[in-house]
């Protein structure tokens, strides 16, 4: 259809609103899931699986189990023929059960945090043997990182498990079995299992995203010269949500690094470099080539010549009239 004008237009960014009902993985999800696990591991010739998880690295348990560990660690064992167990501490105890994952739980006091009782559990070794892992299996551990080429000469059979726990497994598979690295059946980018998204896990992952963008929202349309990086991140109105990654806000000299956390007295000014990591969607910021950031510089110091007979301070708070409030719109507009 050919097109007879188009015009430009300056119009308002939309209210999308947040969601208010949190859509949930189905736990058929996570019982399909581990019987994908097992089949890709009886096509590799492994006889059982050991999932490991801790707070930092939770993703790969709570793909298959709905379960993500917070104080402590976790171990999810998976045999063919009979019902996943997961290893969990005392205070996952209860948690465990809230998760109603496709697990049977099994209480192992050495995941819980230094000083805690450690008076009911058997050793790991026989627990995990109680779990179905004997002598002459070939076990596929998988922690959270997959080791290839080029990582140094590092092979199968090169574990990223807490030593407590590998050893605990090399022992238990003995001189006839193996323990091998199984981490790239779940996460290998082409073809690994979690490269694939159900409905129910996009739906789960549009929720989250969607309170990440409004964070990112509060904070584009109410961040002010002098806030400190801590007020600044406070904009986000993080909601007590699981984190996926550390938040981090940072501005000036600061930004390029990616990894600060907000000092509290560090003012948020006009600068070339603002950089705001909101859990579930990075925005990093980006170094302009020369010539372009001549270009943003002498753009940057007209609107703060425009801006700043709108700006004025009254008792160290600043406060913003209508013109001030255009002309950072304006300002936001020509930099989309």
């Amino acid at each position: 259809m050919p097109v007879s004008a188009v015009a430009l237009k300056t119009i308002d960014l939309p209210e999308f609103g947040e969601p208010t009902v949190m859509p949930l993985v189905q736990r058929r999800t996570y019982e399909a899931r581990i019987e994908a696990l097992l089949a890709r591991g009886a096509e590799a010739g492994l006889d059982a699986f050991a999932v490991y998880g801790d707070r930092e690295h939770a993703a790969n348990v709570a793909y298959l189990s709905g379960y993500d560990p917070r104080f402590e660690e976790t171990l999810l064992v998976i045999v063919p023929g009979s019902q996943p167990k997961l290893l969990v501490g005392n205070e996952g105890w209860g948690y465990a059960e809230i998760c109603d994952g496709p697990y049977q739980r099994v209480l192992y006091q050495t995941f819980s945090l230094p000083a805690q009782p450690r008076d009911r559990s058997a050793s790991l070794s026989d627990t995990l043997a109680a779990c179905g892992l004997k002598a002459g299996q070939k076990i596929g551990a998988i922690g959270w990182k997959p080791f290839g080429p080029g990582d140094g000469g590092f092979g199968e059979t090169t574990l990223d498990l807490p030593s407590f726990i590998a050893d605990t497994l090399r022992t238990l598979a003995g001189d006839r079995g193996a323990v091998v690295n199984a981490a790239n059946l779940l996460m290998n980018p082409s073809d690994g299992l979690r490269a694939i998204n159900e409905a129910d896990q996009l739906a789960s992952f549009e929720f989250a995203a969607t309170f990440s963008s409004q964070g990112l929202r509060n904070v584009l349309g109410n961040i002010e010269p002098g806030m400190s990086e801590l007020q600044a991140a406070r904009l986000m109105g993080i909601n007590g949500l699981p984190l996926c990654c550390h938040p981090m806000l940072s501005a000036g000299r600061r930004a390029p690094y990616g990894l600060p956390s907000p000092p509290r007295h560090h003012q948020a000014r006009r600068s070339r470099h603002h950089g705001l990591w909101h859990p579930g969607l990075a925005q990093r910021p980006r170094r302009l080539p020369g010539r372009e950031r001549g270009r943003t510089a002498a753009r940057d110091k007209r609107l703060c010549r425009t801006a700043g007979s709108a700006l004025f301070r009254r008792r160290r708070r600043l406060v913003r009239d209508h013109r001030h409030r255009r002309c950072r719109r304006s300002a936001l507009e020509s930099r989309a």
